[in-house]
């Protein structure tokens, strides 16, 4: 054997305020591969079941709509079929900073959708 690669993988859990010195402790302790930080809401999975309850009830206003110019109206729901989520995107470092300098994190803005297809009776 001529070499060998060893790696190993820590990860954190921490407010958005506590990641900053969460990842320059990381870096004082010798770290050289920092990946992230990836940011997500504490409370997403209540977000996207609101995000559901809105998709169907936009899926019966557009429904209603393509009933009443059929001359028909809408019946119960047969189906529904979950699309799934959009996954928010992290924010990363855009430049570099000073050495003496904390780790910024900028928190923004995250968009949880939910895509449904809903099959509906006509009457």
């Amino acid at each position: 054997m001529s070499g060998y690669a060893a790696s190993n993988s820590v990860s954190a859990v921490s407010d958005v305020g506590d990641a900053p010195a969460l990842i320059d402790a990381a870096a004082e302790a010798g770290a050289n591969q920092i990946s992230g930080p990836g940011l997500s809401s504490s409370n997403a999975e209540a977000l996207y079941r609101q995000a559901l309850v809105k998709a169907v009830d936009e899926a019966r206003l557009r429904a209603e709509v393509l009933a009443k110019a059929a001359g028909r109206s809408l019946g119960a729901i047969t189906a529904i079929i979950e699309g799934g989520a959009v996954a928010p995107e992290p924010l990363y470092r855009t430049s570099a900073q000073a050495a003496d300098s904390s780790t910024p994190i900028v928190p923004g803005q995250q968009e949880t959708s939910a895509t449904v297809s809903v099959t509906f009776s006509l009457r």
